[in-house]
């Protein structure tokens, strides 16, 4: 999709703007194919994340379908 950072911002007004520093705008609006949860639960650096916040991944997961139900039933 992008070839280098440079690819996923743009400079906004030129390289300043006004004297003061061109901002970076990343067009979060432009989605990606986003791995399946259970995928990044199994990625080493996620996993080196959560030991280090002291998360377990079924407190994780049972956050997450907790939140689902939640949404399903209009937060009630």
């Amino acid at each position: 999709m992008y070839k280098t950072a440079g690819d996923r911002t743009r400079l906004m007004n030129g390289p300043t703007n006004g004297g003061r520093p061109a901002r970076r705008v990343i067009p979060y609006g432009i989605g990606g194919i986003e791995p399946p949860l259970e995928e990044l639960l199994q990625d080493p650096i996620t996993q080196t994340l959560m030991d280090r916040d002291h998360v377990r991944s079924q407190d994780l997961l049972s956050l997450i379908e907790t939140t689902r139900s939640g949404l399903k039933a209009g937060g009630r």
